[in-house]
């Protein structure tokens, strides 16, 4: 892991959320899905210098999630592109 991760602070728990309203937009927005599948944004854990960023993303039907993994991450640097895009912060965590 290649920064520590906070324990909880007001100001990480605002920015994880945000992160986390954002980049669930940004999937539904952007990434066209397989019909019925269903992708929930479940965790952001933020870094304390706010650099790094975990997403745990939750996929329903499971059946879907190996092509929806893929195509996430197909698309990663794109997403986080448009997330970076969208966040006034100092730092955009990677």
């Amino acid at each position: 892991m290649c920064a520590t991760y906070a324990k909880k602070s007001h100001r990480i728990d605002q920015i994880s959320e945000l992160i986390g309203q954002k980049f669930g937009a940004i999937i539904r927005e952007y990434l066209e899905l397989p019909p019925g599948a269903l992708v929930t944004i479940t965790t952001v854990r933020v870094s304390k210098d706010l650099r790094h960023a975990r997403v745990g993303l939750s996929v329903f039907p499971l059946e879907k999630s190996p092509a929806i993994f893929s195509l996430i991450s197909r698309n990663l640097k794109h997403l986080q592109f448009i997330l970076h895009k969208g966040l006034t912060l100092k730092f955009s965590p990677a």
